[in-house]
């Protein structure tokens, strides 16, 4: 954005991270300053300088508030300040006790309530009393600070502001390139109810569930995913990179993650887990091909529904079992028709079980990530890595299932 004629913003200047350093509006300016990381540590309007740091806010050099576990403590008396949110992390009611009677009064404790629209507007025309302990602190929706001053009304979340009378952000989501089906400007993936935006980067699930967003960012990560775990030459058997993809994702965004095998049911929320290296190590080292053919851990789909993210689950003829695991990387079509796929898998895991199925083993039986391609129209399979072809692969040597993950499944 560079004007914005609704509120009479004539000119906006950014630095090199997108940032906007200087806002024109009505004629006056507010002027911002950040770290070589993009930190705010200053803002300028109207000779009025706001300082921050780690917390603590400065007006023209005077302390107004630092921050407390539940709220702020501001004013001369050094007054604790306590803060209620929302499931969002809204600023709903800040309330203090004046007179350390031990109970709050509504006439003069309770500061101020908030009251918001879906995308962040507040509610206006009721309970439009702010007393002057709350008027200094100004972070509400999300628990961001709003930008009042000449009534800019933006709200900044660090890597971008956020205008909730528009319900859109004013600059480009840096990460808009793995989520092409939304507008780069889009809040919170357009559900503000259930998503809130951390940052101003991308969507975050505050009941920490699978929803399409998340698993439409599982997808669209995944080869970047792969392509991390090649630099640091990491090794696995097929079952064990299947539930690396995965369950590493589930860990770096709080999301809850089940599986069962034939014997035991693993649960990354039991209290039986203190760290994720623990869980991680016990699920692969129990974890066989024949799992993921399970329906509480996969459903089956039509290999003309797949995507990048499931698996292919392999049987080698003349056995009873599924032994090997692929994961889709990429499709290829001609023409809309699918006529082959990309995929990444380990070693075999009857090689396995000749050494060790446990990864912290010095015997374990892994092997770099290994590239490939399939042909349906031709039937073969070309091991890039091995610089292999092994023609007529699923016609004389594989039964295959392509089954996908039961994303819903884990959030009961």
């Amino acid at each position: 954005m560079l004007t914005d004629s609704r509120k009479g913003i004539s000119g906006i200047s950014y630095n090199h991270l997108n940032l906007p350093k200087q806002v024109t509006i009505n004629g006056k300016t507010i002027s911002y300053t950040y770290d070589a990381s993009g930190t705010k540590l200053q803002k300028t309007s109207d000779g009025v300088t706001t300082d921050y740091l780690d917390g603590y806010q400065y007006q023209n050099g005077d302390l107004q508030f630092f921050p407390h576990a539940e709220g702020y403590v501001t004013g001369d008396d050094f007054e604790y300040v306590y803060i209620l949110a929302d499931h969002l992390g809204n600023t709903r009611i800040k309330f203090t006790d004046l007179n350390k009677s031990g109970s709050i009064e509504a006439g003069n404790e309770i500061l101020e309530e908030s009251n918001y629209y879906p995308f962040g507007l507040k509610h206006r025309g009721y309970n439009n009393i702010t007393l002057p302990l709350a008027s200094t602190y100004k972070y509400k929706y999300n628990g961001k600070e709003l930008q009042v001053e000449h009534e800019l009304d933006w709200y900044d979340y660090g890597a971008r502001f956020y205008d909730a009378g528009l319900g859109r952000f004013t600059g480009i989501d840096t990460l808009s390139d793995e989520f092409f089906g939304l507008s780069p400007y889009n809040y919170a993936s357009n559900s503000p109810i259930v998503n809130i935006d951390l940052w101003g980067l991308q969507a975050w699930n505050v009941n920490n569930k699978w929803n399409d967003n998340y698993i439409q960012q599982y997808r669209q990560q995944l080869r970047n995913t792969i392509s991390f775990l090649e630099k640091e030459g990491i090794e696995f058997t097929c079952e064990d990179l299947a539930l690396e993809l995965l369950i590493t994702y589930a860990k770096d965004n709080e999301l809850p993650f089940k599986w069962e095998t034939g014997s035991q049911s693993f649960d990354a929320s039991s209290e039986e887990y203190d760290d994720f290296k623990t869980f991680k190590s016990d699920i692969q080292e129990k974890t066989g091909a024949r799992d993921f053919a399970r329906n509480t851990n996969t459903t089956k789909i039509e290999y003309e529904r797949i995507r990048p993210g499931d698996v292919v689950v392999l049987t080698a003829e003349g056995k009873e079992n599924p032994n090997h695991i692929q994961v889709i990387s990429g499709l290829f079509k001609d023409e809309g028709v699918l006529k082959g796929y990309n995929a990444v898998q380990g070693n075999f895991n009857w090689l396995g079980r000749l050494g060790s199925n446990n990864p912290e083993s010095p015997y374990y039986m892994g092997v770099p990530i290994q590239r490939g391609f399939y042909s349906e129209e031709l039937d073969y399979w070309n091991n890039y890595s091995e610089k292999k072809i092994t023609y007529d692969f699923f016609k004389s040597h594989y039964r295959k299932q392509t089954r996908k993950y039961n994303f819903s499944i884990w959030n009961k």
